[in-house]
């Protein structure tokens, strides 16, 4: 079974920190220099714009946000937004504007009536031969 001095302690600390262990005890690793809202800013950013570099995604932090932080800080960042290289390359390279907007008029023909069901293939096309 738990030990009652466990239950205890952990009904404590609680009670005077709102969470089961002290919030100061214990930290390890670097002080994390971004908070919640410059990873938020970040990963609107990437999704805004999928073909920027690490040290102008730098400069945007640094203008919009007065954080200054390193090029490998970004990285392990978007590292943790489950953003990959490969992953933004893809995006980036099937972003098609003028065949967006065609389809976009497209739509606009057929749809006659706002209250009309649209379906759509979430599926992407790669424009890309392989030669072999």
């Amino acid at each position: 079974g738990v030990k009652h001095t466990l239950v205890y302690s952990t009904l404590r600390l609680h009670s005077e920190y709102g969470f089961p262990h002290h919030p100061n005890q214990d930290r390890r690793g670097w002080h994390c220099i971004l908070d919640c809202t410059d990873v938020d800013f970040i990963d609107s950013l990437v999704e805004h714009e999928n073909t920027l570099y690490l040290d102008e995604i730098q400069d945007h932090l640094l203008r919009e946000h007065n954080v200054h932080v390193s090029v490998s800080t970004i990285k392990c960042t978007l590292s943790q937004l489950s953003i990959s290289h490969k992953e933004v390359t893809v995006a980036a390279k099937e972003c098609n504007e003028l065949l967006h907007v065609a389809f976009l008029n497209k739509v606009a023909e057929l749809v006659t009536h706002p209250n009309m069901l649209l379906c759509t293939d979430e599926s992407s096309k790669d424009d890309q031969v392989v030669v072999w």
